[in-house]
């Protein structure tokens, strides 16, 4: 009599599943590491020294992707670059100094119009898009000096003028409302 051997697909499927999602903490928590204790002046030389930890061949746009994720930032010092995580602290002083790119806020009822410095526009929306739906934005939209906001709610808002001024620390922001 011949054994039958069966494989639970479902548990099987369930664990492959937890395996990747370790492993992109793991790379995650690696790259963090290497940005943490060395400095790295390429994407390219990050993905060598993940490589030697054993993490396999990265391309430049997981690489890219990795990086966004973990938040790191490119550093100028002096004559070199170099790919950085910051602390909190930096952080926080990165969300200060972003209500300094703000000129003035103004609305007509159903859209909230943001202007800022030359360039600001993409910085202070990827700001705003952390706020989403739950401080009442449905969307925004930036060019190099102007950012549309679209609120979930016309009827509120006055309180969400309020609330992009809060959240961005722009205490002396000029408000205009049409």
């Amino acid at each position: 009599m011949k054994e039958q051997i069966i494989f639970d697909q479902t548990s099987r499927t369930s664990n492959v599943i937890n395996l990747s999602k370790n492993k992109k903490s793991t790379l995650r928590n690696a790259l963090m590491d290497l940005l943490n204790t060395n400095q790295y002046s390429t994407q390219q030389e990050l993905a060598t020294a993940l490589k030697n930890q054993g993490f396999g061949e990265i391309s430049q746009a997981k690489m890219s992707r990795l990086l966004t994720n973990a938040r790191a930032i490119k550093k100028y010092d002096k004559d070199k670059s170099f790919y950085q995580c910051p602390n909190e602290k930096q952080r926080l002083q990165s969300i200060d100094s972003v209500g300094s790119l703000a000129l003035n806020i103004a609305h007509n009822k159903t859209h909230i119009v943001l202007k800022t410095v030359k360039g600001g526009a993409a910085i202070v929306e990827t700001m705003l898009s952390t706020m989403s739906k739950s401080h009442g934005i449905l969307g925004c939209i930036a060019s190099d000096t102007t950012i549309l906001i679209i609120p979930c709610d016309t009827s509120k808002i006055n309180d969400l003028v309020h609330s992009i001024k809060n959240h961005l620390k722009m205490d002396t922001l000029h408000v205009v409302s049409s």
